[in-house]
């Protein structure tokens, strides 16, 4: 493994899921969450800081090492693929660049709603290549053959809406700005592949969306 545990990436979920779940954590009321594809759990360490106090936050992981170093910073990961054994249900399930590692799109976002209390909802991140065209207009690297597809707004929306899921809220966010131009360049610097773009050009975007189950 190259990657490891980023505080950035927390920081960064921690203000996202802070503007988007706004409503929930003024509430104040204890939750159960579960995140799926968990990585190192800075998501889990987001929601955690966010959370009501008596709240339940756990996450899915099926790369042992990374469950092992996230425990050891007292976040609770399970080694888990999502739907191996009955983990019960859940307030909120989240899926942060999970979308795009899947074979069957359908079937994963079916048994994230399956995993979800009756009123749940799903917090799914995933990229936007709506209007991308060809290759020089997505301002990263594809990872190939790590990512197996890549879908649009409309696919995911559709997606939700047969898995019996309504979209509450959804942002597309662009990644082409200086702070990405600079970790290219840094990237580069020390040797390793990056795709250096001219910022502020591509069509490309984030995707966020919460939905309810309905």
């Amino acid at each position: 493994m190259t990657e490891r545990y980023s505080s950035a990436k927390v920081r960064r979920y921690q203000s996202l899921l802070s503007r988007l779940l706004s409503d929930v954590w003024e509430a104040r009321q204890p939750l159960r969450w579960l995140d799926v594809g968990a990585g190192y759990g800075e998501v889990v360490s987001a929601v955690m800081r966010l959370a009501p106090r008596g709240s339940v936050v756990t996450g899915l992981e099926p790369m042992i090492p990374k469950v092992r170093l996230a425990r050891e910073r007292g976040i609770d990961l399970r080694p888990e693929f999502l739907g191996h054994q009955d983990i019960g249900h859940f307030n909120f399930v989240s899926a942060i660049n999970v979308f795009s590692h899947v074979n069957d799109p359908r079937a994963f976002i079916g048994k994230l709603s399956a995993t979800l209390a009756p009123g749940g909802e799903l917090v799914l991140e995933t990229g936007d290549m709506g209007g991308v065209q060809y290759r020089e207009q997505y301002p990263g690297l594809l990872d190939l053959p790590d990512h197996v597809g890549f879908a649009t707004k409309a696919i995911v929306e559709s997606l939700l809406t047969e898995c019996g899921l309504r979209v509450v809220k959804l942002y597309r966010l662009r990644i082409d700005g200086m702070a990405l131009l600079a970790k290219s360049i840094a990237k580069r610097l020390l040797g390793r592949r990056s795709v250096i773009a001219v910022p502020y050009r591509s069509p490309y975007r984030r995707l966020v969306v919460r939905a309810r189950l309905m």
